[in-house]
């Protein structure tokens, strides 16, 4: 079933009407704007505005006010998976939807919880919609999404591989070797240890180089065959063109809270 919601702008804002048509049962220009003074159930009253008020007034029905960039009968919030409990968490509260003046960026479109809406963003400082926590089941769904750079995935470790014999994994003491150094003189480096990816010191075992670089190296057909396993378990994979910043990533989107 569709969700029907109305826009009911806040006393004082500034609207313009949704049609050509709306506009032709008032004196004025085509897209003239108004300051809204008064709503009475489904009529608002407003006041013709040309620089300052005029002191003309008209009535219009609700449904011919034109909704504010970003409003939406329904909203899809998009959180990174650590975020996802704190999104739902704030269902209870009530949400405000608030929109960026510049339209052009990634984010245009943020949400609060509606007791700390007082306190925006500077970056978001148009409040757009507020939705009560009764309704927000209705209105808001949520969506965790997964990203991964995926520059320096391997399709598996080099099996000829000396240092790690194939399993992607080395320990430190085939460093301790190749220097001809103590184990100890090895662990004390800070700076190497800071350095070795997936270290574990329970275990001294950490990533081996022979699997970095991989992805960006693979051969096309094993390249797809690794796009289409990831595809399977709901992946999207993308390369993303930044030049000499240019980045393999995978993206994962799963819903969690869908509309009610």
């Amino acid at each position: 079933m569709t969700l029907s919601r109305q826009y009911v702008p806040a006393i004082g804002k500034r609207v313009t009407l949704r049609n050509f048509a709306d506009y032709n049962t008032l004196p004025v220009s085509v897209w003239a704007w108004f300051t809204v003074r008064a709503i009475d159930g489904e009529n608002v009253t407003v006041e013709h505005y040309n620089a300052r008020d005029t002191g003309e007034f008209y009535t219009v029905p609700l449904s011919a006010i034109a909704p504010p960039v970003g409003w939406k009968q329904r909203y899809t919030i998009h959180a990174q998976p650590d975020k996802v409990d704190t999104v739902l968490g704030w269902f209870s509260r009530g949400i405000a939807v608030r929109q960026s003046h510049d339209l052009s960026g990634s984010m245009p479109t943020a949400f609060q919880p509606l007791d700390n809406s007082n306190s925006p963003h500077w970056q978001f400082p148009e409040l757009t919609d507020y939705v009560p926590a009764d309704e927000c089941g209705k209105v808001f769904r949520v969506v965790k999404i997964e990203r991964e750079d995926v520059y320096n995935v391997y399709l598996v470790p080099d099996s000829a591989c000396k240092f790690c014999n194939g399993t992607g994994k080395r320990h430190v003491q085939t460093i301790a070797d190749v220097r001809k150094v103590a184990l100890a003189d090895v662990l004390s480096d800070s700076e190497l240890i800071a350095r070795l990816e997936g270290y574990d010191a329970i275990t001294g075992l950490f990533t081996c180089h022979c699997i970095r670089g991989g992805f960006r190296t693979l051969g096309r057909s094993k390249r797809a065959k690794l796009i289409k396993e990831w595809a399977a378990q709901g992946w999207d994979t993308h390369y993303c063109n930044y030049g000499e910043h240019s980045f393999w990533e995978r993206t994962r989107e799963t819903v969690v809270k869908d509309w009610e």
